[in-house]
């Protein structure tokens, strides 16, 4: 797993480099206020093997989660996403045999998801000339705690104490 940490602060606020010190597990620097932006990215064979299936049967599949908790904007990332679980989805191919049951029962690593059914996704581009056409999928989430639970149980292994301490 590789995870990239991003950190945003306001225009006209400096942070002198050398006051930083950088180690495998953490940064110590001056107190700034800044956006904090986490990126995991998980290779296919990190992943259990049922999981692993069901995205190769997809051309793209992105899960955004956005807090529920009232934030500042720093510039010049001022939009937001609604507060919850964003899941966009586009299967490999008409015929990929994509299953979005699937897709939902996966969803539940992120705890009590209403993703019962294919219908629980919006579809674009149907009748149109997008092929295949694309899906979405949107839920009130408040918190990670049950998807970092799972993730610490089905990713993580044992040796890997840097992705247990995430």
């Amino acid at each position: 797993m590789k995870e990239r940490v991003t950190f945003v602060h306001a225009q006209g606020v400096d942070v002198d480099p050398g006051l930083l010190k950088v180690d495998a597990n953490q940064l110590d620097g001056p107190s700034v206020k800044a956006t904090r932006e986490n990126r995991l990215t998980v290779e296919v064979a990190e992943l259990p093997p049922e999981l692993a299936g069901l995205l190769q049967a997809y051309r793209d599949i992105s899960i955004r989660w956005a807090s529920p908790l009232t934030y500042d904007t720093v510039e010049p990332f001022t939009s937001r996403l609604s507060p919850g679980l964003h899941v966009f989805s586009t299967p490999a191919s008409e015929n990929a045999g994509h299953d979005q049951l699937r897709l939902c029962t996966s969803l539940q690593a992120f705890g009590s998801i209403d993703c019962m059914s294919a219908e629980s996704f919006t579809t674009h581009g149907q009748g149109q000339s997008i092929n295949p056409p694309a899906a979405t999928f949107h839920q009130e989430l408040e918190d990670l705690s049950a998807f970092i639970d799972w993730v610490t149980k089905e990713i993580c292994s044992k040796e890997d104490s840097v992705c247990r301490s995430r």
